[in-house]
């Protein structure tokens, strides 16, 4: 979540507490602009396409990993924005110059959009920004039923980075187009269960392969190609026959290497080597990301607790501690020691545990009087309308019955 899409409220309350500043640096230190200095080691990415619920994780994901940087989303599908505010969205959020762009980009992540939202100069920056060596991942680029424009692409410069055709016809999952079948081995196909998994549920065409490609996975029942790969000039281009929004929500949340599934088709199209230990890589990602969301849990509760006047000062030094210690376990990463990082990721993680026990003990005492007012007044409350509730009924010999007066008798 790169700053720029922060609400303007609330990154004026972060700079007016330090404390929140430093956790936002320990969660978004990977997330900074495109034109800035790149990292050592650090491939920075951007997002095109389709922006929806059921793909974000996706793009959350992308953070977890220091040796990949978020550096731009540009939400521009049709599917779901209009036509008029997908263009403007493009026009508002991608570089404004070529050099901006490969400067600033490593690997673009195409996410199941129309060519025409994009101007014919953007279409061909892409192209040579490819050629040039930037890689390029298309996922979901397959012709469908919805009105996704997916045939217009042909009569695209980009097309010609395309491993395979888009083929005009469109097959349901449940015809065969279900699960990956391995036809080349390697670490971008190679994980534990990756044949039994149901990677789709989504209805495509299929795709016939270009001269030179490289088709890695093929659909188990209908024997088209599923995942295929090629190069093109000095980069490398991805293309999937299905959607990330289209692998079944229990396999998101179930299967423990689809992070890993991702990381290394990034890696394979940036030129990063890939982990010679998955379980360990494994390890180590998934501790950055229990990090990361220990660290939004904290901002949460330390906003209210300041809310409340309650001492925040042992918390702001243990927080810059943490962000130190979480340096240094980045450092290993990107050098390869994922033994090193994931020592200080086990720490890091067990004391950021202990330190939101702490800040709950420093919340609920911050919250005693409140509570203590709360009772009192419901108490006292509870006693007058008690007492009255008695007097009116109970006592009522002390008001005097109505009569007939002497007046109203003649």
């Amino acid at each position: 979540m790169p700053l720029q899409f922060i609400c303007p409220a609330t990154l004026a309350r972060l700079v007016s507490r330090p404390y929140l500043l430093v956790l936002l640096v320990l969660l978004f230190s990977q997330c900074t602009h495109a034109q800035a200095e790149p990292d050592v080691g650090r491939k920075r990415v951007i997002w095109v396409g389709e922006v929806v619920a059921n793909n974000h994780m996706f793009i959350d994901m992308l953070g977890t990993d220091p040796r990949f940087q978020l550096v731009g989303t540009v939400p521009c599908t049709i599917l779901v924005l209009g036509y008029d505010e997908a263009v403007r969205f493009a026009r508002i959020y991608l570089p404004r110059r070529y050099s901006d762009l490969v400067s600033g980009t490593d690997a673009m992540i195409f996410h199941d959009f129309s060519p025409r939202v994009l101007t014919q100069t953007y279409l061909e920056w892409f192209r040579q920004s490819v050629y040039d060596g930037t890689g390029l991942l298309l996922v979901e680029f397959a012709q469908r039923i919805a009105i996704s424009d997916m045939d217009y692409w042909q009569y695209t410069s980009l097309y010609d980075a395309f491993p395979a055709e888009l083929y005009p016809n469109c097959i349901e999952a449940f015809q065969g187009r279900q699960f990956y079948e391995i036809v080349n081995h390697g670490p971008l196909v190679d994980f534990p269960d990756m044949e039994k998994i149901i990677i789709n549920w989504g209805h495509h065409g299929d795709l016939i392969p270009k001269e030179g490609t490289t088709i890695w996975a093929i659909w188990s029942g209908r024997r088209t190609p599923a995942f295929v790969s090629r190069s093109y000039g000095n980069g490398t281009v991805l293309h999937y026959d299905h959607g990330w929004d289209t692998i079944p929500d229990e396999v998101k949340r179930g299967w423990r290497y689809l992070p890993d599934y991702v990381f290394n088709h990034l890696c394979f199209a940036t030129g990063l080597p890939f982990p010679d230990d998955l379980e360990l890589v494994h390890e180590a990602r998934a501790l950055f990301a229990a990090l990361d969301e220990q660290a939004r849990v904290a901002i949460s509760v330390i906003e209210f607790i300041d809310s409340f006047g309650a001492s925040l000062r042992p918390f702001e030094v243990k927080l810059a501690e943490m962000r130190d210690r979480r340096l240094l376990a980045e450092e290993a990463y990107v050098e390869g020691d994922m033994v090193k990082a994931t020592e200080i990721l086990g720490g890091a993680n067990e004391d950021m545990r202990q330190l939101s026990n702490d800040m709950m003990r420093a919340k609920n005492k911050a919250l005693l009087w409140i509570f203590v007012i709360e009772w009192l007044s419901v108490t006292a409350t509870g006693m007058v309308c008690g007492a009255i509730l008695w007097t009116v009924m109970i006592r009522r010999r002390l008001y005097r019955e109505v009569t007939v007066t002497r007046l109203s008798q003649r």
